[in-house]
C-alpha cells in the first residue's frame, strides 16, 4: 500500500506544480502557430458569406490556431460563413483522398494503414502479392470559432473519415477550444504532432506516439517557448494470467511537455514526459484473496524539426519508457504495457520500450518535395516473460515524392517497407509502391 500512495502523490504533485504555472501565464500574449508540413492555402480560393454584406475573405488565420496539424490532417476549410460583426465563423471542408497500392514479397491487409505489426509469421504461402484500392481516408470536418482575437476566444471541431468497419463513418476529432484549454476527443498531448514526416500511409512511422484519446489540456505558446499539460483517458493495453485480470481504470494519464522554437523556418525542439498509473486486480497464490493494484509506467520524448533554409526540413523523435508500448503507433493492440512477473505470477510488470524516427523532407520546386523516413520500435523482455509469438520490435522505411496543383489538390507516389519481429526472433517483410490523388475543399 506504501508503493500505491507514493505513486498516486507523484503523479499528483507532477500535475498540481505544472498547474500552479497557469495564472502567471495568463497575461502573455499566445504565439501564432507555425505549421510545418501542411498544404499552403491559396486565400484568393478561400470563399467566405458573409450575413449583412460583402467583407474581405481573409479568414485562414482565424481557423489555424485550432486545428489539427499533422500532415494527413484536412487542411483549412474553403468555405466560411461570418457574422454580421464578424465575431462568429463556421467552416466547412474536408478532402477527398483516394490511393491505389501494390503489397509485394510479403502483405500488410490494410490499404489505409501500412502497420509492420500487423505483418503476418510465418508468411502465408500464396499471399505473398496484393493489390489494395481505397477511399475511406476522405473525410468532412465542421470548425466553429467564436470572438477570434478576444480573451474569450472559443472554437469547436469535429472531424470524421469512412475507416470504420464496412466504410461506416469513423470520429477522428471532437473537441472544444476555450482561451488556452482544450476538452474532447483529440491527439494525445504525447503526441508532437508537427514532428511527423510526410506520408501517403495514413498512420506514419511505427515509432511515431501518435495517440488519439479524451483530453482536457492546457497549452501555452509565446514568442520562442511552449509548454502544456494534459489529463488524459487512462487505457492500458497488458496482457493478464490466469491470477490477474483488469478493472475499471480511475487515473489520467498525465503527458506535459516544454519546447523551444527558433529561426525562420520551423525549427523546434520539444521534451515530453508522460506519468501512468495502470490498475489490476491480483490474487493471493496461496488465499486466493483479491486486491487491486497498480502499476507505475512512465516516458520520456525528445521530437522535433530543424528548418534548413528553403529546401530541407529534418523530422525527429526518440522515445523510452516503462509501461507505454501502446503509445507508438506499432505498439498498440500488442498486450504489452504489462504482461506477467514470471517470478511471481500474480504480479504485472512494465517492460522497457523504445522507438522513434529521423526523416529529411527536400523541397524540389515550390510545388514538388520529396521525404525520406526511417523508423524502429523495440520491447524490451523482462523478469523472465517469453511468449515465443509474440512482438519483439518491427522497423518501417518510407520514400515518396509530392506534387500540388494549385493549393488544393496533390498526388504523389510511395514506396514503403516493414519488417516485424516477434521474440523468437522469427521475422517477415512487406513491401508496398502506392499512389495518391488527394482533392482539398
Amino acid at each position: 500500500m506504501k508503493r500505491k500512495r507514493f505513486t498516486l502523490l507523484g503523479i499528483n504533485s507532477f500535475a498540481i506544480a505544472a498547474f500552479a504555472l497557469l495564472p502567471a501565464t495568463e497575461h502573455l500574449q499566445a504565439q501564432s502557430i507555425t505549421v510545418i508540413n501542411k498544404m499552403p492555402t491559396d486565400e484568393e480560393d478561400m470563399v467566405a458569406i458573409y450575413a449583412g454584406g460583402n467583407g474581405d475573405t481573409n479568414t485562414s488565420i482565424i481557423f489555424l490556431e485550432s486545428s489539427p496539424q499533422s500532415f494527413n490532417s484536412p487542411d483549412l476549410p474553403r468555405f466560411s460563413i461570418v457574422g454580421k460583426q464578424k465575431q462568429y465563423y463556421l467552416g466547412i471542408g474536408g478532402y477527398v483522398k483516394s490511393t491505389v497500392g501494390m503489397d509485394f514479397d510479403g502483405v500488410i491487409n490494410s490499404p489505409v494503414y501500412f502497420t509492420p505489426a500487423n505483418i503476418s509469421i510465418p508468411e502465408v504461402p500464396g499471399n505473398e502479392t496484393k493489390l489494395q484500392y481505397s477511399a475511406a481516408t476522405t473525410n468532412m470536418f465542421m470548425h466553429f470559432v467564436a470572438m477570434p482575437g478576444t480573451d474569450n476566444r472559443f472554437s469547436a471541431y469535429i472531424n470524421a473519415n469512412f475507416t470504420g468497419a464496412g466504410n461506416t463513418p469513423s470520429l477522428q476529432y471532437a473537441y472544444i477550444m476555450y482561451r488556452d484549454f482544450t476538452f474532447g476527443y483529440t491527439t494525445s498531448l504525447f503526441t508532437d504532432v508537427n514532428a511527423g514526416p510526410p506520408t501517403i500511409d495514413q498512420e506514419g512511422p511505427n515509432g511515431w506516439t501518435f495517440v488519439r484519446t479524451y483530453a482536457l489540456s492546457y497549452k501555452k505558446n509565446w514568442d520562442n517557448f511552449g509548454m502544456g499539460i494534459s489529463a488524459e483517458m487512462p487505457n492500458p493495453n497488458p496482457t493478464y494470467s490466469a491470477f490477474t485480470h483488469g478493472v475499471y481504470q480511475r487515473i489520467p494519464d498525465i503527458p506535459a511537455y516544454v519546447q523551444m522554437m527558433w529561426g525562420d523556418y520551423g525549427s523546434r525542439i520539444r521534451l515530453s514526459g508522460l506519468l501512468r498509473n495502470m490498475t489490476y486486480r491480483q490474487y493471493d497464490l496461496e488465499s486466493f484473496e483479491a486486491e487491486n493494484k497498480t502499476q507505475m509506467g512512465y516516458g520520456v520524448q525528445l521530437s522535433g524539426n530543424i528548418g534548413m533554409g528553403d529546401m530541407f526540413t529534418f523530422y525527429y523523435q526518440g522515445t523510452y519508457g516503462h509501461g507505454i508500448t501502446s503509445y507508438f503507433q506499432d505498439g498498440s493492440g500488442q498486450d504489452l504495457d504489462m504482461f506477467p512477473n514470471q517470478k511471481a505470477l500474480n504480479e504485472l510488470v512494465t517492460p522497457e520500450a523504445w522507438g522513434g524516427f529521423v526523416g529529411l523532407q527536400f523541397n524540389i520546386t515550390e510545388n514538388v518535395f520529396a521525404s525520406a523516413t526511417y523508423s524502429q520500435v523495440r520491447v524490451l523482455s523482462k523478469d523472465g516473460f517469453y511468449q515465443p509469438d509474440y512482438y519483439k520490435g518491427s522497423q518501417y522505411f518510407a520514400v515518396n515524392m509530392f506534387c500540388r496543383v494549385k493549393s488544393n489538390m496533390l498526388f504523389g507516389i510511395e514506396y514503403l517497407w516493414g519488417k516485424r519481429q516477434n521474440m523468437d526472433n522469427a521475422s517477415a517483410v512487406a513491401n508496398r509502391i502506392q499512389t495518391v490523388a488527394r482533392f482539398n475543399f
